[in-house]
C-alpha cells in the first residue's frame, strides 16, 4: 500500500507537537513524505498530507484546490494505516 518509510515518516511527523515542527526540518521532512508518496507536485502546490484542516483554502478554478481532495485521500489512507500497524504493535 504505501512504502514502510512513508508510513513510518508520517506517523513521526503527526506525532511532532505543532509547537516543535521548526520550519527547516519540518519543512525538509513533509518534503521526502511527499517524494515517497509521488505527490510531489501537490506539496509544491500547497498541500501537504500533513495537513489536517477542513477544507481547501483556494478558490474552486486553481489547480492547488482539486489537489487538496487527492491529498486529503493520501491523507485518510495514512491515518488509517498507521491506526492499524499501531493496534498490531
Amino acid at each position: 500500500m504505501f512504502p514502510p518509510q512513508a508510513l513510518e515518516l508520517f506517523i513521526e511527523i503527526e506525532a511532532t507537537p505543532q509547537h516543535k515542527r521548526g520550519p527547516k526540518v519540518y519543512n525538509d521532512r513533509e518534503r521526502e513524505l511527499a517524494r515517497l508518496l509521488g505527490l510531489t507536485a501537490e506539496w509544491w502546490n500547497g498541500n501537504s498530507v500533513c495537513d489536517d484542516s477542513d477544507a481547501p483554502c483556494w478558490p474552486p478554478h486553481l489547480t492547488p484546490y482539486q489537489n487538496w481532495f487527492r491529498v486529503r485521500a493520501v491523507r485518510e489512507q495514512l491515518l488509517a494505516a498507521a491506526e492499524k500497524m499501531q493496534a498490531a504493535e
